[in-house]
């Protein structure tokens, strides 16, 4: 059983999360973020990797290629969206409501515990 605060502490995650599940927002360009949003700016990728300093173009085009592959990791994300005078969001919003999963969750581990018992049951 969970505590008051437990209760609390998930309630207060999923109303935060409701937000974001809500936005509706568009998934990311097949070329990623940083490439559309640069090439919309009119903006190369040279003048891009003075903005962000000591990189060069090509290690520019490397970091769009990586985000377009997720292979890009956090830090350099937002040190481009710096550049690129962006703010960078992140978040995991569960698809459920936190309680949904965790009951879920539940049922499922009591599941295989019957399954366990009803086999022993049997015999």
């Amino acid at each position: 059983m969970k505590t008051f605060a437990e209760e609390t502490r998930i309630r207060q995650v999923d109303e935060g999360l409701a937000i974001w599940r809500k936005a509706n927002l568009p998934r990311r360009p097949p070329q990623g973020w940083i490439k559309t949003i640069r090439m919309a700016l009119g903006m190369t990728s040279s003048a891009l990797a003075q903005r962000v300093g000591d990189v060069s173009d090509s290690a520019i085009r490397k970091l769009e290629l990586a985000e377009a592959e997720d292979a890009i990791t956090l830090a350099s994300l937002r040190r481009v969206a710096e550049a690129l005078d962006c703010e960078l969001q992140y978040a995991l919003i569960p698809r459920l409501p936190l309680k949904q999963m965790l009951s879920k969750q539940a049922s499922i581990v009591a599941g295989k515990q019957i399954e366990r018992v009803s086999h022993t049951m049997g015999l």
